[in-house]
């Protein structure tokens, strides 16, 4: 029988590997998922915290967005707040129906995008008118304002009689004035009645400046150029008033004048007096 010389092997000791070094400035796998997964859990709260934020904003402008256009149609492209009323002040001569009718401003018509300029201009337009103004009156309303002319004297143009104002401007049938505004107005004669006519105009100015005493007196205008306009008196003498220059001076004058006999007082040269 032999033996067996072989010796057996001691045991060889199992040891744990070395633990791997980390590098610098970079963390470990594990360590950087740690780290994120707050984070992550984090900003998914934002996300749904925020979320009913951001739709309530947008419905917040979306409805003003609405609103606004609702409005912008209302006021300036509907009915709802468009003419319903148009007031008429200041008419007496001129008829409420003729201004209304010359504005021609249509029912329902939105008051916002009415041209009030554009309207006064038209009102303006009828003879009668001096001036005119337009204003809304909201939420149906227009109010248009007139001044009308006044009445200096009465010229004749075509063989009919008509009222003419301080401008010149002949505007007027003298019967529409009524009698107790005709009664009281001085015939005024000169050769081409109108506001272009400089003897017109000189002629129309030197009577709205007589002082009142003065105008009784006096029965007629006549002019021909703006230098010789001549006033007759009841009694039948005459005043050579001259120009609409000095008015003051020349009414001052011919009352004291007016006391010497004479039948024509020249003072169109408050200078240079003659009686005769």
């Amino acid at each position: 029988m032999t033996r067996n010389t072989t010796r057996p092997r001691p045991p060889q000791r199992r040891t744990a590997p070395a633990p791997k070094k980390a590098s610098k400035g970079k963390p470990s796998k594990r360590k950087s998922s740690a780290r994120r997964a707050p984070a992550r859990t984090a900003m998914a709260r934002a996300s749904v915290a925020l979320a009913p934020r951001g739709h309530k904003r947008l419905y917040v402008v979306l409805t003003a967005f609405v609103v606004v256009l609702a409005l912008v149609w209302l006021v300036m492209f509907s009915s709802v707040l468009g003419v319903k009323r148009v007031g008429v002040s200041g008419a007496n001569v001129v008829s409420v129906s003729d201004v209304r009718d010359a504005a021609g401003i249509a029912s329902g018509a939105p008051l916002a995008t009415l041209n009030t300029d554009t309207i006064a201009a038209k009102v303006e337009a009828i003879p009668a008118v001096a001036s005119a103004s337009v204003s809304r009156s909201w939420p149906n309303g227009v109010v248009i304002t007139i001044t009308e002319r006044r009445p200096v004297a009465i010229v004749t143009v075509k063989g009919e009689k008509w009222a003419v104002d301080i401008t010149g401007k002949v505007y007027l049938p003298e019967a529409r004035l009524g009698s107790s505004v005709a009664k009281g107005l001085l015939p005024l004669t000169v050769d081409k009645p109108g506001t272009g006519d400089l003897a017109t105009r000189t002629a129309v100015k030197v009577i709205a400046s007589l002082p009142q005493a003065l105008y009784k007196q006096v029965s007629s205008v006549t002019a021909k150029t703006g230098a010789d306009v001549t006033l007759t008196l009841e009694d039948g003498r005459s005043v050579i008033w001259g120009g609409d220059d000095e008015a003051k001076e020349k009414a001052t004058m011919i009352e004291k004048l007016l006391e010497h006999a004479g039948s024509v007082y020249d003072i169109s040269s408050p200078q240079s007096i003659v009686i005769r």
